[in-house]
């Protein structure tokens, strides 16, 4: 038995610190087949190095793992995750070197959340392109946190007092038998801000959602649906489902297709009259000449975008050519790996049905609508369906009018307008409160009911005016 007691900075859901550990029977093999998946399994606390007693797993030991599922004969590798996450130290690391490991080794990758992936252990499940989750599964905790312990009180208890000689004034910051200070806690809190942000940009990149929007989540865990429609996760399904569906087996067809290249089998596919295929590529030219069109109104010179294409690493430019389509057809698809024209039939169906959701809210600034095409398709039906009808101008000035909240003639500085005016009435005829002769005459129907003249503020100066009271 032990307890789970690690310090520095941490990427690890905040109930489990202080965990109880048993070491466990330990795996006799690096991977297990299951369909087409070599299945690597992530399980318990997470540390840097291997543990002595053996009762967290590694990520030295993760990555020799890793490597021996690239070398298999499988098509595919899941990754099986159940932790709650660890270390910072060499976490983000290890998932990078995951991702461009299985882009090497042609090998489809894909996050399992067998329980729960938070922190440490969602940040190494977005190494892979496709994140699955079951009904009852947990993803999240995205953040970092730093435990400081002050046993200064203790000390005192105990009559005892310690003394420490240091060469510079943060060299015991953090100390458990030296008092917190203001300044020490400053500098903590920054180094967690900094390794934060580091998370944040991971889980941007791999997901396709904004830095703001994962900070947004406040390191939040997310069950099931949940985490697929904040964007953590691509779909519900169990492992069982995952490795048995036929969507998830490579089949020669679709092996054939990847040899070739996915851009060449579309083609090739469009040319033998394939719609779906040839709509696909026509949504990857526009993509393209939209998003050059966007780079020369912003103003970007094309030295300067070169510049900023090498330093996010144009080394990726062919991993993101062969194993992203989806991202490249749509920057806010998925980011799931075509292996057959099946895929591309789902990438055009989620392109329509993305058009049809951003033309639903013409009613929206051009500036949400682009911030919205942004989202994942589950994240985006949400925000399509919740965000509240904005009305136009005119609409708002006919409403305040009939509900009787117009500016008065009394008030110079707000006079309202004959347009306002027209446009206030013809909301009440349209809501059946007043019909149009109602506007300049007083009648009286067959049953005796009197209907006066409305009253309006145009109507009003006018016939003050009449009478020389203005």
């Amino acid at each position: 038995m032990k307890r789970f007691l690690p310090m520095g900075l941490l990427a690890l859901s905040a109930d489990a610190w202080g965990m109880e550990l048993t070491a466990g029977p330990k795996a006799t093999k690096p991977f297990h087949l299951e369909g087409d998946f070599a299945v690597v399994k992530v399980v318990g606390p997470l540390v840097q190095h291997p543990d002595v007693d053996e009762v967290c797993d590694s990520y030295h030991g993760i990555a020799e793992r890793f490597v021996e599922a690239c070398k298999s004969a499988a098509p595919a590798i899941a990754l099986k995750i159940s932790s709650p996450g660890g270390q910072v130290a060499g976490c983000f690391e290890l998932a990078a070197q995951m991702r461009d490991q299985a882009a090497a080794a042609g090998k489809r990758l894909v996050a399992y959340v067998d329980g729960l992936a938070a922190s440490a252990a969602y940040a190494l499940a977005c190494a892979a392109s496709e994140i699955v989750i079951p009904p009852s599964g947990v993803a999240g905790s995205i953040g970092v946190l730093h435990v400081l312990m002050d046993t200064t009180k203790l000390d005192g208890a105990m009559g005892v007092g310690y003394a420490m000689i240091a060469s510079g004034s943060r060299k015991v910051d953090g100390n458990p038998h030296i008092a917190l200070s203001d300044e020490a806690r400053a500098a903590v809190q920054t180094g967690v801000d900094d390794m934060a942000e580091r998370f944040f940009e991971l889980v941007a990149e791999s997901r396709r959602i904004g830095a703001d929007a994962v900070r947004a989540l406040e390191a939040g865990v997310f069950v099931g649906q949940k985490a697929v429609a904040a964007g953590l996760a691509d779909r519900v399904q169990t492992f069982a489902e995952l490795v048995s569906s036929p969507a998830n087996q490579t089949t020669a067809h679709a092996a054939t297709e990847e040899s070739m290249g996915w851009k060449e089998a579309m083609q090739k596919a469009a040319d033998e009259g394939d719609e779906d295929a040839k709509k696909a590529l026509a949504a990857l030219e526009a993509d393209e000449e939209k998003k050059d069109n966007g780079d020369k109104a912003e103003g970007e010179s094309d030295e300067k975008k070169d510049d900023g294409d090498k330093a996010e690493g144009d080394s990726n430019d062919d991993e993101q050519k062969d194993d992203k389509p989806a991202a490249k057809a749509n920057a806010a698809a998925p980011s799931a790996r075509i292996v057959s024209l099946d895929d591309v039939r789902a990438i055009v169906a989620e392109n329509d049905e993305r058009k049809a959701l951003l033309a639903s809210r013409s009613d929206l600034p051009k500036e949400t609508i682009d911030s919205f095409a942004k989202l994942p398709i589950a994240n985006l039906r949400e925000v399509v369906k919740s965000t509240p009808r904005v009305a136009s101008k005119g609409q708002v000035n006919a409403a305040r009018a009939a509900l009787a909240v117009n500016p008065t003639v009394g008030d110079p500085k707000v006079a309202a307008s004959p347009e306002a005016d027209k446009e206030a009435e013809e909301l009440r005829v349209a809501m059946g409160l007043s019909s149009p002769r109602a506007l300049t005459e007083m009648r009286i129907d067959e049953n005796g009911v009197t209907t006066f003249p409305l009253m309006t503020p145009t109507l009003a100066r006018e016939r003050a005016a009449k009478k020389g009271a203005v």
